[in-house]
């Protein structure tokens, strides 16, 4: 506690109105998915919740300004007169914080004609009459005249407590006599005049030699210099109306009876529901889950039970599965499996158990299952479906009629979202609580009813989002591109890649060499030894030693970031030879040593995951490990490359679209150049040179088609004159003459950005070609640089996220095609706009022309869609 006060007779009166604007001005721009500003509401519970760790308060009550004139209007007419109109991201947020206060059932007041501060002073009083301990929790400086020997402020945002002591240090005089210093000083928040010249150090002197504000008055003549004096006596009247409006009324009708302000446990069923609309996620891991559902469980163990199991099966025509993680499983294989047709009971099958008692038996409740999972007709609903669909893969299983995964669906509702993690799903939406993981000391019961609650909650949030899918127009892309691709998926990471690895460790050998030489020539120039990975002792041997100029600076110093060194480099030698020597270091400790222990020693290959459900654009991403950040241009990340082999017999085939975002951009804007451009097969970097700079096609340079390229796709992210400046290198004005050429050049494209723009602010979301939708919140932030980024993400999302759609419909319609002709081939990486096919010789012809045909038909646009398509025995090879 902040304060040590063993009394029961403690009560924390909440300064809410005033504690809610700090939080909105404190705060930077927060808001939930969709849209919801939140920086206030967070701002306040935050304090509500740390009064609650910190105090512990037995009593406790928020006090808000109520609407409308108080008293003080009727004295001053311009009384707040300075105080802009709320902000409309503060507005939206104050029915939440009523929402909130009322479900943790913290008591509130408000009484109409006055004002907050006066409900607290009045309510203070009367308690410190009845020997509470009072605290007013606020960081108003007018409460302070409230102080007394039992009442006390606490800050919470400054973590500290306000006693007689420090309003004495603060004002320089008694609580009491702080309205008497602001009718002097004034008070330029609340528009209090007081009287000029006189400020708050003059006014504390003033009331502190002759006592009060009358005292004053009583005693002008003594007041020296001619100046203040005749001010005091101008703007007299001024001064007592101001000690009117800086009194804090003590005597505001209400009756004041501390039980209504005993604490109470707050409602938690209501508060979850709020902090997860408001997606409050690390609050409410503090709040109690809801109870963990328990579900009947039929465990099944014998033939015709699984006969009686499958029967009901079919009959239902649906059913939710979850089978157990294999790594939890004690003997390998399937594991455990359980099932629900409607969500109200599961049927456990302890496959484990069987295979231990009775392999024969376990054999046979295999065959059985295997007719159920590989009938198409019977539809499922798979809770991580891809994790569970690798699991039957390994063994011998390949089922059919998927036709739900909950995380997939989350992800289609709402891609922006914190989390679509199975059990945050649940708790959202059906606000029930599940248990999280298995162990291997959980006993069978336990293990089924686990595996039992992901099945019957997979059936009822079935029940609950495949209607919303449906409803925003969102089933095609689910049914047709993410559950299929799911699979897909699936199939790459139990396939993976060949490494060589004795490549790799020879070339880590290799870079530790270049890395060491180079920290010799590192220290030689510097003149001395020093850690080369340290910011700080590299900032004090190019700041402080050689004196190089600064160009930026964070919280702990100069910045000595890769932008910095490499303006620095162009001074000194040393900057270019530490941006080399973090390249190296980088790609030795992220690739080269890792990538080696990442082997899978039964197969030989590299098995990396491909994430699905957590880009906001819908690209796919990997991870453990990354294969998407190997750099592609210079010889470095060439030779990292050249590593990932086909297995003999085979060779590698890319295919990578050309220029897809730009092609995605001429459709999605219609801008004649633009797609006569592109169904002519023209350099588009070119044309728009020729454009920009007012010459001839033919006599663009390499260097002018690099800044074109630069613009082309710097539009598509909606690149701002200075922005494309620093990319160039070029003065603003230049770069703005730029960009203006280009709109003047490609009309269209500047009538799609305003287009996108302001459906982004009618819809608050904006859509790709596929309806995949993202929503963009920060829209309608009044903060122009929250705003700009947003407007940014609006234009760029719709092409980004086209794209994104168009390579993963590719993928699986060649995974179709492929498996449909009994081929060899395999995906085995996706990185951008590339694929990457591992291809028997005798399959190359033949596939080449399936990938090219299938990615450039994938979707019609205005314009054609061009595939490059490179062979190769390496994965170098293919980008030479």
């Amino acid at each position: 506690m902040l304060f040590n006060n063993p009394s029961e007779k403690r009560i924390y009166i909440i300064d809410a109105s005033s504690y809610v604007y700090r939080a909105f001005h404190a705060l930077p721009y927060l808001s939930n998915s969709r849209g919801v500003p939140t920086n206030a509401i967070l701002g306040f519970t935050n304090m509500l919740f740390r009064l609650l760790k910190e105090e512990k308060p037995p009593y406790w009550v928020a006090v808000f300004d109520a609407k409308g004139p108080t008293f003080r209007d009727m004295i001053w007419v311009e009384y707040k007169a300075n105080r802009p109109s709320m902000a409309d991201d503060l507005m939206i947020q104050l029915p939440y914080i009523r929402k909130i206060v009322e479900a943790m059932r913290v008591p509130y007041l408000e009484i109409p004609g006055y004002e907050a501060d006066d409900v607290i002073g009045t309510v203070s009083k009367e308690l410190e009459r009845m020997g509470f301990d009072v605290f007013i929790v606020s960081g108003d400086k007018d409460m302070y005249q409230l102080v007394s020997e039992k009442i006390r402020i606490l800050d919470t945002m400054k973590n500290r407590i306000i006693s007689l002591k420090e309003v004495i240090e603060k004002f320089g005089v008694e609580a009491e006599k702080i309205p008497d210093v602001m009718a002097l000083a004034g008070d330029s928040i609340d528009n209090i005049p007081g009287v000029p010249g006189i400020g708050e150090k003059g006014a504390s002197e003033l009331i502190r030699k002759f006592g009060s504000l009358e005292g004053v008055y009583e005693r002008i003549d003594e007041i020296s210099g001619e100046k203040r004096r005749s001010s005091l006596i101008q703007f007299k009247d001024q001064a007592f109306i101001s000690k009117k409006l800086a009194i804090i009324n003590t005597s505001v009708p209400l009756k004041v009876d501390p039980g209504e302000f005993r604490f109470r446990e707050g409602d938690t069923v209501l508060m979850r529901s709020i902090f997860k609309e408001l997606e409050f996620h690390r609050i409410l891991k503090d709040i109690p889950a809801p109870e963990r559902i328990e579900i009947p469980v039929i465990t099944v163990v014998d033939e015709d039970g699984l006969q009686k199991l499958l029967e009901r099966i079919i009959k239902a025509g649906i059913v939710s599965i979850y089978l157990e993680d294999p790594q939890t499983a004690l003997n390998g294989g399937i594991g455990s499996i359980a099932f629900s047709t409607d969500g109200k009971e599961a049927f456990y099958v302890p496959l484990e158990q069987i295979m231990k008692s009775n392999l024969a038996l376990y054999g046979r409740f295999i065959d059985m299952l295997r007719g159920i999972l590989e009938d198409q007709h019977i539809k499922k609903i798979g809770v991580s479906w891809k994790m569970q669909f690798k699991i039957l893969l390994r063994n011998g299983i390949n089922p059919e009629g998927v036709c739900f995964d909950p995380e997939i669906a989350s992800y289609i509702l709402n891609p922006s979202k914190h989390s679509h993690r199975f059990e945050d799903i649940v708790d959202e939406h059906l606000n029930i609580s599940v248990m999280r993981e298995t162990a291997p000391g959980l006993s069978d019961e336990e293990r089924g009813q686990f595996l039992s609650q992901r099945a019957c909650t997979g059936c009822l949030l079935y029940q609950k989002l495949y209607p919303e899918i449906e409803q925003n127009g969102l089933l095609d892309l689910f049914i047709n591109l993410e559950m299929p691709l799911t699979e897909m998926l699936a199939w790459m990471e139990e396939w993976g890649i060949k490494v060589d690895s004795e490549k790799l460790k020879k070339l880590s050998q290799e870079y530790e060499r270049r890395i060491r030489k180079l920290e010799e020539e590192i220290f030689r120039i510097a003149g001395r030894r020093f850690n080369v990975n340290s910011p700080q002792q590299l900032r004090a041997i190019l700041f402080d030693e050689l004196g190089l100029p600064h160009i930026k600076k964070t919280k702990t110093g100069q910045s000595t970031d890769s932008e910095v060194l490499l303006s620095l480099s162009s001074l000194h030698p040393l900057p270019s030879l530490v941006l080399e020597h973090r390249s190296l270091t980088k790609l030795k400790t992220t690739y080269l040593d890792v990538l080696p222990q990442m082997v899978n020693l039964r197969t030989g290959r590299l098995h990396t995951s491909f994430n699905q459900i957590v880009t906001a654009t819908g690209r796919l991403s990997s991870s453990d490990p990354n294969l998407q950040n190997i750099p592609i241009k210079g010889d470095e990340g060439r030779r990292i490359r050249e590593a990932f082999v086909p297995e003999d017999g085979c060779v590698f085939i890319s295919a990578d679209y050309s220029q897809i975002e730009l092609r995605i951009l001429a459709h999605m804007s219609g801008d004649e150049k633009l797609c006569e451009a592109f169904i002519r097969d023209e350099d588009i970097h070119r044309s728009t040179a020729a454009e920009i700079f007012g010459i001839q096609p033919e006599e663009v340079n390499q260097e002018m088609r690099r800044k074109a390229k630069m613009i082309n796709y710097g539009i598509i992210y909606g690149i701002s004159p200075h922005g494309l400046a620093s990319g160039l290198g070029i003065d603003q004005a230049v770069a703005e003459d730029y960009i203006k050429k280009y709109f003047n050049r490609y009309i269209g494209v500047k009538s799609y950005i305003e287009k996108i723009i302001k459906m982004a602010e009618e819809k608050g979301y904006v859509e790709t070609l596929f309806k995949r939708r993202r929503y963009i919140p920060e829209i309608y932030s009044k903060v122009r640089s929250i705003r700009s980024s947003a407007e940014r993400i609006a234009i760029n999302t719709p092409i980004q996220g086209t794209a994104a759609d168009i390579i993963k419909k590719a993928m699986v319609d060649i995974f179709q095609q492929v498996r449909s002709e009994r081929l060899r081939t395999k995906i085995v990486l996706q990185v951008h706009d590339e694929l990457l096919f591992e291809v028997p010789v005798e399959e190359t012809e033949l596939v080449s022309s399936i990938v090219q045909r299938r990615m450039q038909e994938v979707v019609s646009l205005r314009v054609p869609l061009k595939v490059d398509l490179r062979i190769g025995n390496s994965w170098a090879e293919v980008h030479d």
